[in-house]
């Protein structure tokens, strides 16, 4: 029964991962079909339109992703009822996370490039290099969004997005992994969380911000979610943090 369990985490595992390394990447090439067979991109300037179709078609494969994965995963995800107070106290305390969790994440990255620049006097960025990689990847994207997009469409693109983010690795893969223990259970979905950060980047110098940030949002998010197991104001700290990224 424990070797059934085992396999069956295992193969959940490996699908979260084989979505994110491969069925992303499979729905980015269908996106630059998309605009190059309708010549969406005659309308708006540069490839800004196909960014902007490649995370609305992304941010929606993640919601069917974890419909998909609540309906074969056996994971209960925790219900509790607030009161107006308790929803008003959540809903400040998702924004206060995101904006601490931003804060954290910047101060980190501004190490991580005095480290780097350390070692690479040579051929070492400035900082204008630097903000124009770290404004790459699913930031750029967000950036066409509201350029291009109404501006609550993109801020339902950018909640579909990352709160799918927050059920999964959050809701599902703690719960899930809970039987081998809150420190297993922990590891797993903050490594996890980490590494989705690196696929489809194109150099390890666009992965390194994402990366980081993971890492601070996911040990931060999943130590709230193990002591208080309500999802809803994790979803918001998440958009928050974005939202302070792209801006």
């Amino acid at each position: 029964m424990v070797s059934k369990y085992i396999l069956n985490l295992s193969i959940t595992f490996m699908v979260i991962l084989a979505y994110y390394k491969y069925g992303k990447l499979l729905i980015i090439k269908l996106s630059q079909r998309i605009t190059r067979y309708f010549k969406l991109a005659k309308y708006f300037p540069g490839n800004d339109i196909e960014g902007v179709i490649e995370l609305a078609m992304i941010a929606t494969s993640h919601v069917a992703f974890c419909l998909v994965l609540l309906w074969l995963v056996p994971v209960h995800l925790p219900h509790r009822d607030l009161s107006l107070y308790e929803t008003v106290i959540f809903l400040i305390y998702g924004v206060l996370l995101g904006i601490g969790c931003m804060g954290v994440s910047a101060l980190f990255c501004k190490i991580a490039i005095q480290i780097i620049d350390s070692f690479k006097k040579n051929n070492s960025y400035d900082l204008k290099s630097w903000l124009t990689v770290g404004r790459g990847g699913w930031i750029k994207h967000h950036l066409q969004s509201i350029e291009i997009l109404p501006i609550y469409l993109s801020l339902i693109v950018l909640t579909m997005q990352v709160g799918s983010e927050e059920i999964i690795f959050r809701g599902i893969m703690l719960n899930y992994f809970i039987i081998f223990g809150k420190y297993i259970a922990f590891f797993t979905s903050l490594s996890s969380f980490i590494l989705m950060q690196a696929f489809l980047m194109n150099k390890w110098q666009a992965a390194i911000f994402p990366m980081i940030g993971a890492a601070i949002m996911g040990f931060i998010h999943s130590i709230a979610y193990i002591n208080v197991p309500i999802l809803w104001p994790l979803i918001i700290a998440h958009v928050t943090f974005f939202i302070f990224s792209v801006i």
